[in-house]
């Protein structure tokens, strides 16, 4: 049985499509990576608004990158998400659960 359900698959450069997210309590909520990156970043960006997208950043004030194979830890309200491919690599393919 799968314990997690997938958000959105990440094929191209750019932002993906806006995803409801109903948001984290307590300790957060697990999002993991899974595919082919290929040489890309993969940063998440939220809203409240469904409008304006901020890109989301760890403790450092450095935005979240995600190169690898991943499970992060995300504590955020409801809100609309975006997941943004950039870099050199094709061929991505990320599975974000």
């Amino acid at each position: 049985m799968p314990r997690s359900t997938l958000l959105t698959t990440i094929n191209a450069s750019g932002d993906t499509a806006a995803i409801p997210f109903n948001g984290a309590s307590g300790n957060g909520r697990s999002l993991s990576f899974t595919g082919n990156f290929n040489s890309q970043i993969i940063t998440i960006k939220a809203s409240l608004d469904g409008t304006n997208f901020i890109t989301l950043t760890g403790p450092d004030e450095a935005p979240v990158e995600i190169t690898q194979a991943s499970i992060i830890r995300i504590n955020i309200g409801s809100c609309d998400l975006k997941f943004n491919s950039s870099g050199a690599g094709t061929d991505v393919n990320v599975h974000v659960s």
